[in-house]
């Protein structure tokens, strides 16, 4: 078994699947249903091939001979139980030994493009890397790498972190450390000017809106939202407001469903599927 998005598990095992795998390919008919009939041959024949970690056939570590394909004759000369059991103790030995070796190998060569797990604090700002994201209508290759920056609220376990999302993300808050860069502020003079200040409209506070970047049907009751871009703040800011809050700005409306006449709008109920 193994946990989702973290596709590190038993390599014997993997190399097992795909040998299965390619002889049932070959053996099955063209209609590929009687694939079941055909699993004990190829679990005789993977147990009787010479695995090369080991220098063995999992049969021979197990049995302490080789199987036999063919009727043999019958022979008055039959191993002593001592002899047998020497033969299977030294082939253990041998194999574990092989096996030792190997997975040491691995090790090294594993280690030399791997580093150890970076570690986070709690109110932290981190990248999230978007692999695994769903943007419908969107090629992958478009969709920017990462989202961000999101704080972090605690630690889970030994490798993986809980984020604080913003309520429209509709993700576990979980995610693997392979998945999270660390967010470093920029130290170029002028890089991060005051927060803009807000315009009092009718006795009001709101913000101006720079650009309207995407419409949506939301919630129970399919309200029409917009994501907006405000003037002066930067992407991380980006938020969905319901149509109603956009009232004093029908112009940057207008031309967001202009340039999108797909998109979901006062006049249609089209959803994205």
């Amino acid at each position: 078994m193994s946990t989702a998005y973290h596709p590190q598990t038993d390599g014997q095992s993997e190399r097992w699947n795909q040998e299965i795998e390619a002889y049932l390919r070959m053996y099955c008919s063209r209609h590929r249903n009687d694939w079941v009939k055909w699993l004990p041959i190829a679990e005789f024949a993977f147990n009787s091939h010479v695995h090369s970690a080991t220098g063995y056939s999992p049969f021979y570590l197990m049995y302490g001979f080789e199987p036999q394909f063919h009727i043999p004759m019958l022979s008055t000369v039959v191993p002593s139980a001592d002899e047998r059991r020497e033969e299977l103790r030294q082939a253990r030995e041998d194999a574990t030994s092989a096996l030792t070796l190997a997975a040491e190998r691995m090790k090294e060569y594993y280690d030399r493009y791997v580093c150890d797990a970076p570690e986070f604090k709690d109110g932290q700002k981190v990248w999230l890397d978007t692999r695994n994201f769903r943007v419908p209508g969107v090629s992958r290759k478009l969709v920017d790498r990462y989202a961000g920056p999101y704080l972090v609220k605690r630690k889970v376990g030994n490798l993986a972190y809980e984020l604080k999302l913003p309520k429209d993300l509709a993700l576990h808050p979980v995610f693997h450390v392979s998945l999270l860069l660390p967010h470093k502020e920029s130290q170029l003079p002028g890089r991060h000017p005051p927060e803009p200040a807000s315009i009092e409209v009718e006795g009001e506070e709101e913000y101006e809106v720079e650009e309207v970047l995407e419409s949506r049907r939301y919630g129970r009751w399919k309200k029409l939202q917009y994501l907006v871009h405000w003037m002066g703040w930067g992407p991380e800011h980006d938020s969905w407001e319901d149509a109603a809050d956009l009232v004093n700005a029908p112009k940057v409306v207008q031309k967001f469903h202009s340039t999108h006449p797909d998109a979901p709008s006062p006049l249609n109920k089209k959803t994205k599927s």
